[in-house]
């Protein structure tokens, strides 16, 4: 291979697909390649640059689709993440048949079910700070002081009193929730 470059006719099938400011370049290709010595760093160049122009093309959608979805009002809650996950584990499962299925998807299962706690646990957590679930502790304030206005108002009928505090206690039961 000669670094020489090889001037050739226009039309000749060797010749440079190089551009130059007069136009294409009118040297002879480097065998097995498109470009003269000239031209071939070019175009390694070039592509390297496409390289990196498909690169940022591609984060730059990423962005765009991170921040739609962010910006979106049909963000999934956490707890329809949770049952999208609940529904993926859920057809995992119904795929199994026997024991080797469950052998060779325990590791997938066993991930779904980590990412479903993690899940659970966040939503949780989420919804406890921003007051959107009751923790038992403030739930068992609210209750005392309930029950102390329903005292102070009922202190003439204990009878009312009475069975409103059975009512009180048979929804905590059917609530499992314990003191």
């Amino acid at each position: 291979m000669s670094l020489d470059q090889i001037r050739v006719e226009e039309n000749d099938p060797r010749r440079c697909q190089g551009m130059t400011p007069h136009g294409q370049c009118q040297s002879q290709a480097v065998e097995h390649s498109m470009f003269c010595p000239m031209h071939v760093g070019a175009a390694a160049h070039m592509r390297k640059e496409a390289k990196q122009a498909e690169r940022n093309y591609a984060l730059t959608t990423f962005r765009a689709k991170v921040n739609a979805k962010a910006d979106s009002s049909l963000i999934f809650s956490l707890r329809e993440e949770i049952g999208i996950l609940r529904a993926i584990l859920e057809g995992k499962l119904n795929l199994i048949k026997d024991e080797t299925d469950l052998w060779m998807h325990s590791q997938q299962i066993s991930d779904l079910v980590l990412k479903l706690e993690k899940l659970v646990t966040s939503c949780v957590k989420t919804e406890v700070s921003m007051g959107q679930m009751l923790d038992r502790n403030v739930l068992s304030q609210i209750a005392t002081e309930w029950v102390a206005v329903l005292s102070e108002e009922l202190k003439d009928n204990p009878e009312m009193l009475d069975r409103i505090s059975t009512k009180f206690q048979e929804s905590l039961d059917k609530h499992n929730i314990k003191e």
